[in-house]
């Protein structure tokens, strides 16, 4: 036969009594044990989330930043680089810095997205006989690419590539990048097409341009560039425009 349930209590602890945290006497402290942590997850991007995405196995994307000052600024001293564009060389680390800045989103051109062209340290580059890595050690910023400003034909998109690594399929293998990248960002869904626009005496842009789906348009645009070439002098020149229309709403342009 089972006896009756006796009822039972625990004892009311008084949280501030001395003998709750302290050792008992002659009794050794125990370790905690060692419990393994869980890793915090990394930091997301939220402009840019799908960032592994933007590679290949020789180069990868990453958002340009001023982490690639030194490079940029190696890229911008350049007058060969820069032939065909409408700055001219900087002139000091400052200068290069206030115009990385001038570049990157702002307030008043906050719907620009620019990336650094970054080369990976694996054969297929090392065996091109070119530096993988900068004077710090970090992975060789060789260029930039993105969209820059809006025009009246459209929001601007192009690339440039330091002149040491011209020749290596780098610029349409980077450019190609960003914009299969690019038409996937949530926040550009409402863009229907990029433009790049060329002098028409620059054929390897030319080229790249086509490799990389552009279309050419016939008609042309003024431009007041900077460039330096004897002859040229400060005049306008016209330039062609090439159009990037967001796959699946590809239309005829002229």
């Amino acid at each position: 036969m089972q006896g009756p349930l006796i009822p039972f209590s625990f004892p009311r602890i008084d949280p501030h009594d001395s003998h709750l945290t302290s050792p008992l006497p002659n009794s050794p402290l125990l370790p905690l044990p060692n419990y393994p942590t869980k890793p915090k997850p990394p930091k997301m991007d939220t402009q840019h989330p799908n960032l592994s995405s933007i590679q290949t196995e020789r180069i990868y994307l990453e958002p340009l930043s001023l982490t690639h000052l030194s490079d940029f600024h190696e890229l911008w001293t350049s007058e060969e680089a820069v032939k065909w564009s409408t700055r001219l060389v900087m002139k000091s680390v400052e200068e290069s810095k206030e115009f990385m800045k001038k570049i990157l989103p702002n307030e008043e051109n906050p719907d620009i997205d620019k990336f650094a062209i970054l080369l990976k340290d694996v054969e297929e580059t090392r065996k091109l006989g070119v530096a993988v890595k900068n004077e710090k050690g970090e992975p060789k910023c060789i260029g930039i690419t993105g969209t820059n400003r809006p025009s009246p034909q459209g929001l601007e998109t192009g690339y440039c590539l330091n002149a040491s690594y011209w020749n290596h399929g780098f610029a349409t293998e980077a450019f190609s990048l960003f914009l299969g990248y690019y038409w996937t960002l949530p926040q550009r869904k409402d863009v229907k097409w990029l433009v790049a626009k060329t002098d028409p005496e620059n054929k390897a842009s030319e080229r790249v341009l086509q490799k990389c789906g552009g279309k050419r348009g016939d008609g042309v645009v003024k431009l007041k560039p900077a460039w330096k070439n004897e002859g040229w002098g400060e005049v306008e020149r016209e330039v062609v425009c090439w159009r990037f229309d967001r796959p699946g709403e590809e239309s005829l342009f002229c």
